[in-house]
């Protein structure tokens, strides 16, 4: 059991491939604290971690806020004592043309796909410091890398500055043995791409 006695704790966590990693770390014994606004979903996972003899804890919270975030992250710390692992995989995508972009539209877009992994990053990261142990997992998108099409300018955009994040953040925790890495997944089939229901 590969996580067997290790605390992750995950954003994004309700669907997706959030939920995804989490039915999987909870698989390999990891008790996981789940951050994502729709209650309903994180507590099922919350019955599936029970079952397998995980701890597990359903924190409703929108991850766009900073204030939620550090409460959550304050909630997610008390009840795990030890947060070994962080996978960062809340996201949203934008599908509107520039000419007629909204503010609305793009601030959202960057206070979930980027400022979220930093409120969350900074919340745990020094105490990875400290103890000279953690793992950051930040999930990307091959958008981060290369234009994707027309139509997601926010989206692009708001990857390749996590993209950049994840570097930086890299190098300055690598002299404290921790470790920061980003994922960047091509098309999957999830209810943010448009899978058919």
């Amino acid at each position: 059991m590969r996580f067997a006695d290790k605390n992750v704790i995950l954003t994004g966590a309700s669907k997706g491939i959030g939920r995804a990693i989490a039915k999987g770390v909870i698989a390999e014994g990891g008790n996981v604290a789940l951050i994502a606004r729709t209650k309903s979903a994180l507590e099922e996972l919350v019955e599936e971690a029970k079952s397998k003899g995980c701890r597990a804890y359903a924190i409703p919270a929108d991850v766009s806020d900073a204030n939620q975030i550090k409460q959550a992250v304050d909630r997610a710390r008390q009840e795990l004592k030890v947060v070994h692992g962080l996978v960062n995989s809340a996201g949203i995508l934008d599908n509107e043309g520039i000419a007629n972009h909204s503010e609305e539209v793009w601030n959202r877009t960057f206070a979930i796909n980027v400022f979220s992994y930093f409120y969350t990053t900074r919340a745990v990261i020094g105490e990875m410091f400290e103890r000279r142990y953690g793992h950051i997992l930040n999930i990307a998108s091959t958008s981060g890398k290369m234009a994707i099409g027309p139509n997601r300018a926010a989206y692009v955009a708001s990857k390749h500055a996590l993209m950049g994040f994840t570097r930086e953040v890299a190098i300055e925790a690598a002299p404290h043995n921790v470790t920061v890495n980003a994922v960047c997944p091509g098309f999957v089939l999830t209810d943010m791409s448009g899978r058919p229901r």
